[in-house]
């Protein structure tokens, strides 16, 4: 029987879903509007009230030769964090160490043995059951009092687009790779957004034809890059390909805007760089929690300051950019501090989109985010993004060149 290979951590066959049984991974039809499938439940989790241990779970003896795995279809699938405690599990082991799966019914007392190939099957059913998950969580947030009082931005285009687009499609945008129409979904709620949705933000900017002349909007390769050069010394050897192709581009560019992750605070900050005045300023919208975690550190009265000045400034970050620019461009590159005006931040989750509107503002002159706005701002930012999207039509999540294309494209 020939199988679809899937990159689980376990490098056996044995882990391989059969061709014949991919049908059993259900898959939303793309081409049906989203309100006619959102509420169809993928499949349910088997609750457990004692999680069993991963090592009791996997037998040396093979699978029963009378499994039906039709019944996949029937039975529950495990919770997430029985899930995720076999897929650790199985890092410290190799291929020799397991022939089979023991069932949910009792492992310690000698269930029935599943083939191992179950495992992967219970992985990308629990995968999709997550993805449907969010993307309802975003009709619930725009059905919410608050959003719908609070919201200046169209929130029936929102919905619109939460019906149209399959939850399970692919994402292309802005030269980006491995994402879904999921990354969009966390714009719809009140938490934090990835650096996915950080990438997509400023890749949307860089790519407006009303962008000034000499103003590039960098995605976070840069800040990715910049951020992990061990030394000054290091930048005696070339940048890789994808950096030396921007320090090109920089050559005609006169402003640098892009967005960082301060890893230290948990927070995005925004970086301008002036190439022809040779300035680097920063701005960074502040929290209370982010504020109170630098007082408590701090052995100096900051009383007076403001509490955006209270904060500590990225100095590792600051100091690795300083290297890039002097050794790329010019030695006489100075650092300015907190410059760029930012919005005032009123939580622990939101800096993303402030960091994205201190951009916005420094290149437009739009004015900052104001904390009543930020669900508005997030309506806005899907919507923009929404209507660039190019959906590719595959009944998945997975990327394009995985496995699972050969389900779609069969």
């Amino acid at each position: 029987m020939s199988s679809v290979s899937l990159e689980l951590p376990p490098d056996s066959p044995l882990f391989d879903i059969p061709v014949d049984c991919l049908p059993l991974i259900p898959s939303p039809n793309v081409h049906t509007p989203a309100k006619k499938f959102r509420f169809h439940v993928v499949q349910e989790r088997k609750n457990l009230l004692v999680v069993p241990n991963a090592e009791d779970s996997f037998s040396r003896l093979p699978a029963s030769a009378k499994y039906d795995p039709s019944c996949l279809c029937i039975n529950p699938i495990p919770p997430t964090a029985y899930l995720r405690s076999l897929k650790k599990y199985l890092r410290s082991l190799s291929s020799e160490d397991y022939l089979s799966l023991r069932s949910l019914r009792a492992p310690e007392s000698g269930g029935e043995l599943l083939p191992l190939w179950v495992f992967t099957f219970w992985d990308e059913v629990s995968t999709l059951q997550d993805s449907q998950d969010k993307w309802k969580e975003g009709f619930s947030w725009l059905n919410s009092v608050d959003v719908t009082r609070q919201a200046d931005e169209p929130v029936d285009t929102a919905f619109t687009y939460l019906e149209i687009l399959g939850w399970a499609s692919p994402l292309k945008l802005y030269g980006l790779r491995g994402l879904s129409n999921l990354t969009l979904a966390q714009f719809l709620s009140d938490g934090r957004i990835n650096e996915d949705a950080i990438d997509l933000m400023a890749g949307y900017l860089s790519s407006l034809e009303s962008l000034p002349p000499g103003v590039h909007v960098a995605k976070l390769s840069l800040s990715n890059f910049i951020s992990k050069i061990p030394s000054s010394d290091a930048l005696a050897q070339p940048s890789p390909r994808h950096i030396m192709a921007l320090e090109k581009q920089l050559a005609q560019v006169d402003w640098l805007y892009f967005p960082s992750f301060y890893s230290a605070q948990k927070h995005w900050i925004a970086f301008r760089v002036n190439i022809p005045g040779r300035d680097v300023v920063y701005g960074m919208s502040y929290s209370i929690r982010n504020v109170l975690q630098a007082l408590m550190q701090s052995s100096v009265s900051t009383l007076g300051d403001s509490m955006g000045n209270s904060l500590p400034k990225p100095a590792k970050f600051i100091e690795r950019l300083m290297w890039w620019l002097h050794a790329r461009f010019d030695p006489r590159f100075t650092f300015n501090g907190r410059k760029l005006t930012t919005g005032s931040q009123l939580d622990g989750d939101s800096c993303g989109f402030f960091a994205m509107n201190t951009i916005w503002n420094g290149i437009f002159n739009t004015g900052v985010l104001v904390h009543r706005e930020l669900r508005s701002d997030r309506i806005r930012w899907f919507n923009r993004l929404c209507s660039e999207v190019n959906i590719q039509v595959f009944p998945s999540i997975f990327p394009v060149g995985s496995s699972f294309d050969l389900q779609a494209a069969g």
